[in-house]
């Protein structure tokens, strides 16, 4: 993977806000965090696997920098908004748009990567109308952009 310098700067800017110590490196603990500062969204289970390789150890920017480009062509191979809209679709019994917020609510507690109801319940807390019903167009829209 190649970046820009422009990019390079950024992400060790970004990088450089995760740096507690002032050592020019981050924990394992700051490295999700990190990550999502430079413009990835990798799961926990993704940030606990490459954080063990790094446990009792500090990640400097060379080494923080190989990671970031392989989890961005990994999150290059995920679903785009398009195909998780598509998927929701199937809920979409009226076609409006809009799906019920308890099966949208059970595809994220016992599907893929599932989310506890805690986390979900703070996830649907903002897109839930008061019908209980969720725009899921509008829901993936707003969760991939981050």
């Amino acid at each position: 993977m190649s970046y820009s310098k422009t990019q390079l700067n950024d992400f060790q800017t970004k990088f450089a806000l995760y740096d507690k110590r002032g050592d020019g490196n981050i924990g394992p603990d700051e490295l999700g965090d990190a990550l999502r500062a430079c413009g990835l969204n990798p799961s926990a289970a993704e940030v606990d696997a490459i954080s063990k390789g790094f446990a009792g150890k500090r990640l400097s920017f060379d080494e923080f920098l190989p990671l970031h480009a392989s989890l961005l062509s990994t999150a290059q191979t995920k679903g785009t908004a398009t195909e998780f809209t598509e998927g929701l679709q199937m809920l979409d019994r009226d076609r409006n748009n809009l799906v019920p917020a308890s099966e949208l609510r059970h595809v994220l507690t016992s599907l893929g990567e599932q989310m506890t109801e805690e986390e979900v319940d703070k996830l649907l807390k903002s897109f839930t109308d008061a019908k209980g019903m969720v725009n899921y167009p509008e829901f993936v829209k707003r969760i991939m952009s981050g």
